[in-house]
């Protein structure tokens, strides 16, 4: 005959073979650095520098008044898409000074620090993130995003 067992040593037994089957795949499944480059770069960022200068930068300047950009700011959404806005201050000689925001919204791909900005109705460009910041170059423009 085979040996008997007690009810709880079995209980026991089952118990802990039932918490090691959970266990071990919920260890397997631990960060191994290998990171989302979308979820990564997701998050707001303010425009800090413009062509090298910080802000604010004065891009126009005509006899009866000037244009500078004041702020900015891109959200890069976990989704792959992303929103910018740019505030200038137009100042005329005659009138009121108005803030005039310019929005780009489009989509975005990331791949390790590199992304690539697609905005609607317009061609695509590039740009590198490094940590917190953002760069971007666009024709004759350079642009430097920092998250906050």
């Amino acid at each position: 005959m085979g040996a008997t067992r007690n009810p709880q040593e079995l209980s026991m037994r089952t118990f802990l073979s039932l918490v090691l089957a959970v266990a071990l795949p919920l260890g397997a499944c631990r960060d191994h650095g290998i990171t989302d480059p979308v979820d990564a770069a997701a998050g707001t960022y303010a425009l800090v520098e413009l062509n090298g200068s910080a802000l604010p930068v004065q891009v126009g300047q005509q006899a009866d008044g000037q244009a500078e950009v004041i702020s900015g700011y891109l959200t890069l959404r976990r989704d792959g898409s992303y929103v910018a806005v740019i505030n200038t201050r137009v100042t005329a000689s005659a009138g009121p000074v108005r803030i005039v925001p310019a929005i780009e919204n489009g989509t975005f791909s990331a791949e390790g620090n590199a992304l690539r900005l697609r905005p609607v109705g317009a061609a695509a460009y590039s740009g590198t993130r490094d940590g917190r910041t953002i760069s971007f170059e666009a024709g004759a423009t350079r642009a430097t995003y920092r998250k906050a």
